[in-house]
């Protein structure tokens, strides 16, 4: 006879264990009791709305006996969300860590450094050890902080005690003047108004207004192209092609055009065969676009998640996978993944190479979403606890802002609580928001046209650009 019960958990919740290790458990939501062989099946609801795990568990039940199995006949989810992501079987270690902050930090030889030491169990004491020349240990903040002067690579060591039990995790610090993001990059992205009408003539003219329109002067510097810049197919060689109507010249003469204006540029691809929008993706090609990108003078790759494995472990490979690539061109490619904050990247997208990672779906222009759509409200609820996983040359991104749109977009006019569009105050909070928050910074109007004297104001606030361009790169309390 056995015992039978599903559990939800998420994290800043009572603690239990998964072999002898701390876990935050949300609670039993059903329980069915002793069942013996000969009951008859039960038909078990659960909603598991707002959890990131559901646990179930067998229990043997009291009295000796033992049986050596349990059915869950005909178990599945039903999930309901804006670029859904099916639910898939975690390991125990996944959901087991006992530090709910980074552990490979970054930071540059004389900038001030902070490292909040948050663990998942409120009760666990903290004690860091072996610390660098230049940082010291606040035990009642559970803080590192300091000014270390040195370049080079450090680890020290967090020692977290519960329930009588010490573990130690390390932690690896690089002090670097090389950092490729030392602060959060700042530009504007192509989708959510041009989409496929992507061109080099869209280039050259968005190129201009960064200097004509006064974004060049608050630090706005990349210029990035998104999904549908490319052609039908492949070359016979495999090397990527763009789109012969739209880029007659090629990628490169769009680069150069855009270099030549003192920005970077930006494009897109995708971790599998195909892009979200259905172009070829680059999972398998990995090392050819990247050496593409790199003869095409590419400053930073957006890198989608459409059509891959929804498993963390597949999503790592295919980063790294791209990451190495981009960084055996030798190139000084910057690494954005968009993964949308599915697999909780903060936790391991600084092992692929990237220096950015996704942590919402796509954000939409309005305050308030629906039926999974991203509005400012639902930005506040995905951000609001992964400030310890963010800092400099790792940054958590909130998607492109819808600043200055106006609810004349295309994709963020979709999933939206109401008529698309939001008011300035509205706005003026999104921008302060994602400036608080360490994201980069990156618009996404039509840039073409002219900006109100109001909208730019919003977008090149000095006090605000300043907090999120703080060499720090977080803001721990």
């Amino acid at each position: 006879m056995l015992e039978k019960a599903i559990c939800g958990w998420q994290t800043n919740r009572k603690d239990r264990s998964i072999g002898g290790r701390p876990i935050q458990v949300g609670g039993v939501r059903y329980a069915s009791g002793v069942r013996y062989d000969d009951a008859e099946g039960i038909a078990v609801e659960v909603d598991c709305k707002g959890w990131k795990y559901l646990l179930l568990e067998t229990f043997g039940a009291e009295g000796g006996t033992e049986s050596d199995h349990v059915d869950w006949t005909n178990a599945y989810f039903e999930y309901h969300e804006q670029n859904s992501t099916p639910p898939v079987i975690v390991s125990a270690e996944e959901i087991s860590a006992k530090l709910a902050c980074a552990t490979v930090l970054f930071s540059q030889p004389g900038g001030r450094y902070m490292h909040k030491i948050r663990t998942l169990s409120p009760e666990a004491r903290v004690v860091v050890e072996d610390l660098p020349a230049g940082l010291k240990w606040n035990s009642e903040r559970k803080l590192v902080e300091g000014v270390v002067t040195d370049e080079g690579e450090y680890t020290y060591i967090a020692k977290v005690i519960l329930d009588g039990r010490t573990f130690e995790e390390p932690i690896k610090l690089t002090v670097s003047s090389r950092l490729q993001q030392p602060v959060p990059f700042m530009g504007w992205l192509s989708w959510n108004v041009v989409q496929g009408d992507i061109s080099e003539r869209v280039i050259r003219k968005v190129a201009d207004a960064f200097h004509s329109q006064g974004l060049y002067e608050a630090g706005d510097k990349y210029l990035c192209i998104d999904d549908l810049w490319h052609a039908d197919q492949r070359a016979a060689d495999g090397r990527p092609l763009p789109h012969a109507d739209k880029f007659p010249n090629g990628i490169k003469a769009a680069a150069d055009y855009v270099h030549a204006k003192g920005l970077k540029f930006g494009i897109y691809s995708d971790a599998a065969e195909k892009t979200c929008a259905g172009r070829f993706g680059s999972y398998g090609n990995e090392e050819v676009d990247a050496r593409t990108y790199a003869e095409w003078g590419v400053d930073l790759l957006k890198y989608d998640y459409c059509g891959a494995p929804a498993d963390r472990e597949s999503a790592e490979k295919r980063y790294k996978a791209m990451g190495d690539a981009l960084r055996a061109t030798g190139r000084d490619i910057l690494f954005y993944m968009c993964e949308w904050g599915a697999r909780e990247p903060w936790k391991w997208g600084v092992n692929t190479g990237a220096t950015t990672w996704r942590c919402t779906y796509d954000t939409r222009d309005g305050w308030n979403g629906e039926h999974g759509g991203i509005g400012i409200v639902q930005s506040v609820e995905g951000m609001k606890d992964l400030w310890p996983y963010s800092g400099p040359n790792r940054f958590n991104d909130a998607d492109m802002m819808c600043v200055c749109i106006h609810g004349t977009g295309k994709s963020s006019n979709d999933l939206v609580a109401g008529k698309p569009g939001m008011t300035q105050t509205e706005y003026r909070t999104q921008f302060a928001l994602w400036c608080m928050w360490s994201s980069p910074l990156t618009l996404s109007f039509d840039l073409t046209k002219k900006i109100s004297k109001d909208d730019l104001a919003i977008m090149t606030h000095r006090e605000l650009i300043a907090i999120n361009q703080d060499r720090m790169g977080n803001r721990p309390n």
